[in-house]
């Protein structure tokens, strides 16, 4: 029938009376045994002829429509109507092919579990009949990754039909394994119908409550929080539901089991205590309901108190999370004199874990005792809160031991402090904490601040009462942007108070100013974050306007002084005389304090002034400042605030500051050559807003290539004019060589986001420059190679110019390298110029940085003149060589970031890398940029294998990098042995970098070809058997049961511990070597017993290894004839066999 047609299949079936229906089921019944006859679903579709496909093909069409039927001939049934026998009949035969269709039949099978499933829920003679293969089959569909919500709610409408089964016959073992599989399903557990089933399946069978409990603690450890707390939920839903035995198992099997492990989980997964908390926190959340705290007490009385008294320091610190999480522990139906004993207990209990010993325990401590205190106020007594109170602030907030401690005291007395009921309590204690403010840890002071803001918002506290406003301006001045960022929320509207009027905000400015103008910029700069576009904008014309009253009132004061006539009443408003009278243009700090202002919050708001809905504010405030900025500019531009003065003018169109933009290209070009950032920094900024880039790069042209004086010619001539002599002086003045100036200048503009991108469009100009800054390699290579060059040469003229000038020149390159017009392939055109650049080094400066030290060492103990002179040339020229390396290093290490490494790329740095820490083996800056270059160059072999398609190559999986990182890794513990000092955290960070990057490649890779993991297990037990036997020859080495481990190896073994997986491989691979006894000694064994302690042995694999490794020490060492011969000290020798045992 077509679709607009008004046929209806359930209305033909009212209208068939009973002989037609029954002629109609037996009809269908017997093409429906037909089809089934000829066919064997069961067949794959590869096993079937063409024909013979196609005719499978009709047939299941064939039995699809018949299931249309039946589903539209039970819609208008009831469970009163008799049902035929040849309806039950097909039903029957349907479901027993439900599970024998191929997968081309799966709306075939949908159907008929339709079918089953409404005959279920209808409640139809032989419903049993249709269940066996339905719910497997209805199992299946919602364990799909696939599976969909209605899936899940289709199982909830039969869930009753699941306790048909027989859960102790084999024939239910794949229903149960498929219940089972739910419980893993994220999406069972995600919506509410799905926790129903999973709450449901725990009352199906009380042995599968066993099954139900391991199913899900295997799956913890992966699951997410999300889906960890939907655990808890399942379980709290079926400890509710039961009842009797059910509930009896529930308890014992598995709430207690979860509370175990919460206490006793393994140190080395920390995550699963957290993980089980978070499960047992449902319960604890729901101790309103009745029988919960009851149930709680009687699970947790066995195991948690004498948890709290061991010596584990984990264990009492999951013990205590448990305990605060569930307080308070308590029967409600038990007497009140068992009660207040119980909770006595408990109080106690947190005096004690307040003082325990590890930091750990004390900070968990900290944490449970402020949420009880705040949840439980009116609860505990008031001689309780008081010492609880004492001890947190007055003792464990100034806790030197542990950061974590204090910073948990500060952040759990804001919790507290959520309780209005603690706020009288809590107004004496807090005063005592304001040196907090001033705490050496980031992040006690950010808690603190964090504390002071939630007592601004309080009525009954002063955040001034408890830390003075010039202590948090003195923080405010030095303090990282976090903690300032924090302390300008706190201050804002103390100092910017928008809703007063504008008298009072400039009070407010001029008085931050005054206390302490360096925190006012800074304050400022932060100021922009909690103000609108808009209100910025007001704020800024507000003070403006004043800026010019105090102008305006200095220049009348000055008048009438010098006519002596009495001031004008009627120069400004009454709110402006009132500040006016304290503040003058005399008051420098204040003047230069206001301008800056101005500047900062402009440049704050510039680029959303741009916007179009903020052209009303933006047109004002150009519009003032505008009309403002020459009589600012007559006032300040010799004064300090003159640089405000031109970044202000730098907000604002080049048609309005003509004559500003005039005079600073004037100042720019007088400036010297030796000038620093702070003194020309606004200049270029505002330069390039005004679109005049150009001028600046025309000037640095100039600087870098002019030689000759231009004094003669101007001599010779005659009587200028004094405009004209302003002119050539200035002519004069861009016409000097300043090349320092034009390097930093350069330099400078690459690194600002407002200059970078002028800088880049001017084409023709940067090609000039490059062609300028490329003599400076020549010139390098003249001073290097000549050995005639004069130390005054060397000193003054080149060393600082041209080792700038060659990063200014490699630092363009990578920016117009992805500027560059027509370039299609700007990643071939970096790579280029990188490896032309490594070449250059290695040909230039690496052989005569060696040739240079090998004169340095010749020329220590001459006393000739003329030889100490060529000494001392000899070191300027080696100071101009390294520092041309280690800029070369930078370079390289900055173009790795942008563009991937090829083959011809990888192998030029590797060979670069191994040449230059070779030749200067002993400079710690040297070591830590080789290593970075590796660690990146190992980061692109990894991008390799983790999907990134941006054309990364594996370089590192061979061994010619392999025998690089072990020259690496053994140079940076050599300079750690006999350098100590200079051995910083950045060489640490890098290489642990390196190291764990380098682990992970060749876990993703498995290459035969290099193994990474074997050379660092190599490399640490020898360092530590070397730095054993030094401590042996020099009489230091008086017992093994100590930790004779140095701290770098200890940051190696430390990164190997990362994984269980890496571990258990450095430990295989300790053992094969003491099983080949290739260079295996006494001290050999030493150094396997000192770093074997070190390792977690979380895993099972990993400690019968290391047992292994022992069995074959205490092998070796029984041999007496050989170990005397490597050491004549009994003692020693017999307590590290005592060790081994003990370990083994």
């Amino acid at each position: 029938c077509k679709r607009n047609s008004t046929f209806s299949l359930p209305e033909i079936f009212q209208k068939l009376n009973k002989q037609e229906s029954r002629q109609l089921w037996k009809g269908l019944l017997s093409i429906c045994n037909s089809v089934l006859g000829d066919f064997n679903f069961q067949l794959a579709e590869n096993e079937f002829r063409e024909q013979e496909l196609k005719d499978r093909i009709t047939a299941i069409n064939c039995l699809q429509e018949m299931t249309t039927v039946i589903h539209a001939s039970l819609q208008i049934k009831t469970n009163q109507d008799e049902m035929e026998s040849s309806l039950r009949d097909i039903a029957s035969t349907l479901h027993g092919i439900l599970m024998s269709l191929p997968e081309t039949a799966n709306t075939l099978q949908d159907s008929i579990s339709r079918i089953c499933e409404l005959w279920w829920s209808k409640d139809f003679n032989g419903k049993e009949e249709l269940i066996p293969h339905t719910v497997p089959y209805l199992l299946m569909r919602c364990l799909q990754p696939e599976t969909i919500l209605k899936d899940i709610k289709r199982l909830w409408q039969i869930r009753n039909c699941l306790l048909l089964l027989d859960y102790d016959d084999p024939s239910a073992d794949s229903t149960k394994l498929l219940l089972l599989r739910c419980y893993m399903q994220p999406l069972f557990l995600k919506t509410d119908e799905g926790r129903r089933i999973l709450t449901y399946i725990f009352g199906l069978h009380i042995p599968m409550i066993e099954e139900i409990h391991a199913t899900i603690k295997n799956n913890i450890p992966s699951s997410s929080r999300s889906l960890q707390e939907y655990y808890g939920e399942v379980y709290f839903r079926a400890w509710r539901s039961s009842s009797g035995p059910y509930r009896e198992k529930i308890e014992n099997f598995c709430i207690q089991d979860l509370m175990h492990h919460a206490i006793h989980a393994r140190t080395c997964r920390p995550s699963i205590a957290a993980a089980l908390k978070r499960i047992l926190d449902q319960f604890h959340r729901e101790k309103k309901q009745s029988g919960v705290d009851k149930m709680l007490l009687t699970l947790y009385q066995p195991i948690i108190w004498r948890s709290l008294k061991v010596a584990n320091a984990l264990v009492r610190a999951n013990a205590a999370a448990l305990l605060f999480s569930a307080f308070p522990l308590h029967d409600p139906d038990a007497p009140n004199e068992e009660i207040d004993i119980l909770m006595q207990r408990q109080f106690d209990t947190f005096m004690d874990l307040l003082l325990d010993p590890c930091p750990n325990v004390r900070e968990v401590t900290v944490k449970g005792v402020c949420r009880a205190i705040s949840i439980f106020w009116e609860l505990i007594p008031v001689g309780v809160l008081n010492s609880l109170l004492n001890k947190l602030v007055n003792q464990l907030a100034n806790d030197g031991a542990s950061t974590g401690v204090r910073c948990a005291v500060i952040k759990g007395l804001s919790f507290i402090l959520d309780n209005h009921l603690s706020q009288p309590s809590l107004k004496t204690l807090l005063p005592t904490l304001k040196n907090h403010i001033h705490d050496t840890s980031e992040r006690v002071r950010l808690a603190f601040i964090d504390l002071l803001i939630l007592v601004k918002g309080s009525l009954g506290i002063k955040f001034w009462d408890i830390v003075p406003s010039e202590h948090l301006l003195a923080r405010l001045e030095i303090d990282t942007p976090a903690v300032a960022g924090k302390i300008v929320e706190l201050l804002f509207n103390s100092f910017i108070p928008l809703t007063r009027g504008e008298d009072v905000q400039i009070t407010r400015c001029v008085t931050l100013l005054s206390t302490n103008s360096t925190a006012a910029r800074k304050f400022f700069q932060f100021a922009s974050r909690f103000m609108s576009v808009d209100a910025t904008g007001k704020y800024i014309i507000t003070l403006c306007r004043y800026l010019l009253s105090c102008i305006e009132s200095g220049l009348h004061q000055q008048d009438n002084n010098t006519k002596e006539n009495v001031p004008d009443s009627n120069d400004d408003n009454g709110a402006e005389n009132e500040v006016n009278d304290d503040v003058t243009i005399h008051d420098e700090t204040i003047m230069q304090g206001l301008i800056e202002t101005i500047a900062i919050l402009w440049t704050q708001i510039f680029d959303e002034l741009k916007k179009p809905v903020n052209e009303s504010i933006c047109n004002k405030l150009n519009a003032k400042v505008a009309k403002a900025l020459p009589v600012l500019w007559n006032t300040f531009k010799t004064c300090p605030s003159a640089a405000a003065t031109i970044t202000i003018a730098g907000c604002l169109p080049a048609t309005q500051v003509s004559t500003i933009s005039q005079d600073s290209y004037e100042d720019l070009i007088a400036m010297p050559n030796d000038a620093l950032r702070d003194k020309f920094d606004h200049y270029v900024s505002s330069l390039c807003m005004w679109n005049r880039c150009d001028a600046i790069l025309e000037q640095i042209i100039i600087w870098l290539e002019y030689e000759s004086s231009g004094k003669d010619q101007l001599s010779s001539r005659g009587g200028p004019s004094k405009r004209k002599v302003k002119s050539k002086k200035t002519t004069l003045r861009s016409r000097e060589k300043k090349p320092q100036l034009a390097l930093r200048i350069l330099d400078f503009m690459m690194r600002d986001d407002k200059c970078r991108p002028w800088l880049l469009k001017c084409h023709d100009k940067m090609h000039t420059i490059m062609e300028r800054l490329i003599l400076s390699l020549e010139d390098i290579k003249n001073i290097v190679e000549n050995p005639n060059s004069s130390c005054d040469a060397i000193c003054e003229r080149f060393n600082f110019s041209l080792s700038y000038a060659f990063e200014v020149y490699h630092r363009l390159l990578i920016h117009i390298a992805f500027e560059k017009q027509n370039n299609a392939s700007p990643t071939e055109f970096l790579r280029d110029k990188i490896c032309n650049m490594i070449d250059w080094v290695k040909r230039v400066i690496l052989p005569n940085i060696e040739n240079l030290d090998n004169e340095k060492e010749e020329d220590i103990d001459t006393n000739n003149k003329k030889r100490k002179n060529l000494s001392k040339s000899n070191e300027a020229k080696l100071d101009l060589a390294v520092g041309i390396l280690q800029i070369a290093m930078t370079i390289v290490h900055d173009a790795l970031v942008f563009i991937p490494a090829n083959v011809r790329l990888a192998g030029d740095v590797l060979q670069f890398v191994r040449l230059t820490v070779k030749q200067v083996i002993n400079d710690p800056q040297v070591l830590s940029q080789s290593i970075s270059i590796v660690s990146h160059l190992a980061r692109h072999s990894l991008f390799a294998y983790v999907g990134n398609d941006c054309g990364y190559i594996d370089v590192c999986s061979n061994s010619a990098v392999l025998e690089i990182v072990k020259f690496l890794t053994q140079t940076w513990l050599k300079l750690w042995e006999d350098h100590s000092h200079k051995v910083n955290a950045s060489i640490n960070g890098a290489m642990s970098a390196l190291i764990w990057t380098l682990i992970r490649l060749e876990c993703i890779t498995d290459s035969p070809d290099v193994n990474y993991i074997k050379s660092f297990a190599e490399i640490t037990v020898c360092d530590t058997q070397y730095h054993l036997k030094k401590l042996w020859d020099n009489d230091k080495l008086e017992s093994f049961k100590a930790d004779h481990i140095k701290s770098v190896v200890s940051v190696m073994i430390g990164i190997m511990c990362r994984n269980s997986d890496v571990e258990r491989r450095c430990v295989e691979e300790i053992n094969r070597t003491l099983i080949s006894n290739n260079g295996v000694d006494f001290w050999f064994c030493a150094a396997v017993v000192q770093i074997l302690k070190q390792f977690k042995m979380g895993d099972k694999r990993i400690v019968n290894t290391s047992r292994n490794c022992m069995e074959e020490i205490e092998k070796y060492l029984s041999n007496t004839d050989i170990i005397n011969d490597q050491i004549n000290d009994p003692r020693l020798r017999q307590e590290l066999i005592d060790i081994v045992i003990a370990d083994k």
